[in-house]
């Protein structure tokens, strides 16, 4: 699926502005993966062609006139944070 992803959280934090560090633009790609820890493997949503933003375990928050946000987890410096995605379909 094409998508034009914005990252509204990073670390768990709220990010206003949105820079343009924080879009993409690609095909979405769900998958389970290994955790960072190798214990289990988890659905892992990503942007294809972006290895920075990697969203574990999301869930669909938000659905309406072609946005959907997804909230999930995001893996930074050995700790886990709230991460959130709203992606533009088309």
């Amino acid at each position: 699926m094409d998508a034009k992803v914005t990252v509204i959280r990073e670390a768990g934090q709220l990010r206003v502005p949105i820079g343009m560090a924080r879009r993409m633009h690609g095909s979405l790609l769900l998958k389970h993966e290994p955790l960072p820890d190798g214990q289990r493997t988890i659905a892992v949503l990503r942007v294809l062609g972006d290895a920075k933003h990697v969203l574990y375990d999301p869930k669909v928050t938000y659905l309406c006139a072609g946005v959907i946000k997804f909230m999930g987890m995001e893996y930074v410096d050995r700790a886990w944070y709230v991460q959130e995605w709203a992606c533009e379909v088309g």
